[in-house]
């Protein structure tokens, strides 16, 4: 469902079990001091469940409220990864987007989604700025992987010397295209790699209480491979 989750593969298979972290007694769980009320919890487990009648193939194993926290620990990381690198998306921006899908020509469907839902307007606005954040953090770690050395370059067209004799291409003649298949692999990479890194790193800084342990929590199980 969520848009942090979905878009950087944060998920992962958990069970509601073990024992408590750190989290203050208000809340079921924190991260770096942001905690996430149980209230909250319960209000985006409510969505999860109208989301899980609604597409009841997309729900997983995951229980609504097991769902709904991980969304929300996941959204926690995000903002604040994107906080240390400096990714803002601004509530201008934001607004727009909202906008461009009430006005446009699914503006009809998008709405009743909402209602069906029970999402508020301020919820779908939450979920939209994850979204851009996330996107505009991909790029940044995408955009950090800038070129390929020509050796490679060159490994690669020997590799496949016979596909490329069979076109008449000359290494130099080849070497544009298969730059940019490299690069667009290794970036590819880049961000699988920052994926893995990103979740066991906020992992280590989540706290839940007992009875809310989740695998996304420090003190809960292990997490699943992010493609899972």
């Amino acid at each position: 469902m969520r848009a942090a989750a979905a878009t950087l593969a944060l998920g992962g298979a958990v069970l509601l079990s073990g024992c408590g972290g750190a989290a203050r007694p208000q809340s079921v769980a924190s991260v770096q001091g942001s905690t996430i009320s149980t209230a909250q919890l319960e209000h985006w487990a409510a969505i999860e469940q109208a989301e899980a009648q609604l597409s009841p193939s997309a729900a997983g194993a995951r229980q609504p409220r097991e769902r709904a926290l991980a969304f929300l620990i996941t959204a926690l990381w995000l903002q604040r990864e994107a906080a240390v690198r400096g990714i803002e998306v601004s509530q201008a921006e934001v607004q727009a987007t909202y906008q461009g899908l009430q006005r446009g020509p699914a503006g009809a469907g998008f709405a009743e989604r909402m209602a069906r839902l029970r999402l508020s307007a301020a919820d779908e606005l939450y979920q939209l700025r994850l979204a851009q954040l996330s996107l505009r953090l991909r790029a940044a770690v995408a955009g950090g992987v800038g070129s390929v050395p020509e050796s490679q370059v060159a490994a690669y067209y020997r590799a496949h010397a016979s596909q490329f004799a069979g076109r008449g291409q000359t290494l130099s003649a080849a070497a544009p295209a298969i730059r940019e298949q490299l690069l667009a692999a290794a970036r590819v990479q880049a961000v699988s790699a920052f994926a893995t890194a990103f979740r066991q790193r906020w992992k280590r800084l989540t706290s839940c209480r007992t009875g809310y342990v989740i695998a996304e929590c420090a003190n809960g199980p292990a997490l699943s491979n992010p493609a899972g």
